[in-house]
């Protein structure tokens, strides 16, 4: 084997090979990118593409139910993308996540239908691991407000669920270091702020820290009660680490409620761009605009990209 001769001055990113291997600069060390496998994919999915469905005030499955068969050593990402429509203004729908085996709900989310008969796009996702043996994943649609709609999809549109396997291993292609590409935690207690400023609650997080490259696909989930209606509150995140970036709404879970003292359920998905090569340390911050937005069932995933 030929010696290795790694250049001096190394810019973030910068490969170098040798004798058939490629290490890759993260900032601080040249780390391996030999024998990685990275994300396994998609291991599940399905698709409706009828153009309306209509919702009954019970839960109800729309038929988009899939299976697989998982491993406790791997990280799965469920996610529900779907559109809704009510003749009714100001109406509420709720959509789960539903474990089909075991019969629990995995997530649940409240979308407000501001306006009558327009769209609503929505987007819900789970991120689970040690998980073992077969699983079923389906979605479940209700109206929990001024019942009267569809759950819309068209074949140039579709609605779908989508399993996926986000695990990836020490030395991913694609990204430095040998740390954690993808991690998840949750912090279930109820707690609030009347900030302005994005801070921490009385618990702090919940906090991820995994290696990423340059960017990394965030998950934000919360239930949030508002003590004025007509205000919101933000679940924000943070970066630290290896990079700093500050909490802001522009990457933040907005909680908006028209209704007084309604704990409802908030899902975003974000990509976080601009990262230093290394280990990240994400932590959700909080804060409201002119009242007490009181949090719960905060959940936070990050994959890096």
């Amino acid at each position: 084997m030929a010696a290795l001769d790694f250049p001096d001055t190394p810019t973030v990113g910068q490969l170098y090979g040798s004798s058939g291997t490629v290490w890759r600069w993260d900032g601080a060390r040249w780390a391996s990118t030999a024998g990685a496998s990275g994300a396994r994919g998609t291991v599940a999915y399905r698709a409706r593409t009828q153009t309306s469905v209509g919702i009954p005030t019970a839960w109800s499955s729309m038929g988009m139910a899939v299976t697989w068969v998982a491993s406790p050593t791997r990280t799965y990402r469920t996610t529900v993308m779907g559109e809704l429509r009510s003749a009714n203004a100001n109406a509420v729908a709720g959509v789960q996540i539903g474990d089909t085996i075991n019969g629990v709900v995995k997530q649940e989310q409240y979308i407000p239908l501001n306006g009558a008969n327009y769209s609503h796009s929505i987007t819900v996702s789970c991120v689970e691991t040690g998980l073992s043996g077969t699983q079923g994943r389906d979605v479940n649609v209700a109206f929990v407000v001024a019942p009267n709609g569809d759950w819309v999809a068209t074949p140039t549109a579709p609605s779908y669920i989508l399993v996926e396997d986000i695990t990836y291993e020490a030395g991913t292609s694609g990204t430095p270091g040998a740390g954690p590409k993808t991690g998840a935690a949750v912090v279930p207690a109820f707690e609030s702020t009347a900030s302005a400023t994005y801070l921490d609650l009385a618990t702090v997080g919940p906090v991820v820290t995994i290696d990423t490259a340059t960017s990394a696909l965030v998950t934000l989930s919360c239930g949030c009660n508002i003590s004025v209606a007509g205000n919101t509150g933000v679940m924000g995140v943070a970066v630290s680490g290896a990079t700093t970036i500050a909490a802001s709404a522009n990457s933040g879970l907005a909680c908006f409620d028209a209704e007084v003292n309604n704990t409802s359920d908030y899902s975003r998905q974000i990509v976080v761009t601009g990262l230093n090569a290394g280990l990240n340390i994400f932590t959700a911050k909080y804060a409201t605009n002119s009242s007490t937005a009181t949090f719960s069932k905060r959940v936070l995933s990050v994959q890096a990209l």
